[in-house]
């Protein structure tokens, strides 16, 4: 897509420092634990400001499941996977229903309540990560609600 801002080498560290700069002070207040776990320091190619956008609407969901129940905790973490950069968010939340797991990518389909999300958040998180040639996708085999956020590492032969 011509319009778009050339993709640049950003270290995830970086992107996840700037995530969470838009909304720790949200989860503090609030005393949902925000873990970050960095397995890896090897840059992603993308555009650092729209993947940050994709893990704050990762983390804002993560963080209405969970926000005033004891022990809620939330946790983004970057690791490399057979030559990708995956980034998780995974909360302490119950497990989403498969019904619900198999919709929610959908345009304007929302669990929450009228007035409390557009259902979009998802369906244009999906649409940035696809627009990278990466991948968003639930993780229905772990045990604890997760998505994944799968990108080309830097230099990597994917483009």
């Amino acid at each position: 897509n011509a319009d778009q801002d050339p993709t640049v080498a950003a270290e995830p560290a970086q992107i996840i420092h700037d995530t969470l700069s838009l909304c720790a002070e949200r989860f503090h207040v609030s005393q949902v634990e925000l873990r970050v776990r960095l397995d890896t320091a090897a840059p992603v190619d993308c555009r650092p400001a729209e993947i940050a956008q994709v893990l704050l609407n990762l983390l804002s969901n993560s963080y209405d499941a969970v926000a005033g129940k004891p022990g809620a905790w939330v946790e983004v973490r970057a690791q490399e996977r057979g030559g990708r950069m995956v980034f998780s968010v995974m909360d302490s939340g119950q497990r989403i229903d498969p019904k619900v797991a198999e919709r929610m990518m959908d345009p304007f389909f929302t669990t929450k309540e009228v007035g409390k999300g557009t259902g979009l958040g998802l369906s244009i998180s999906k649409g940035i990560v696809e627009s990278h040639g990466g991948s968003l996708q639930f993780d229905s085999s772990a045990a604890n609600t997760t998505f994944l956020v799968s990108l080309p590492l830097h230099g990597s032969a994917g483009k």
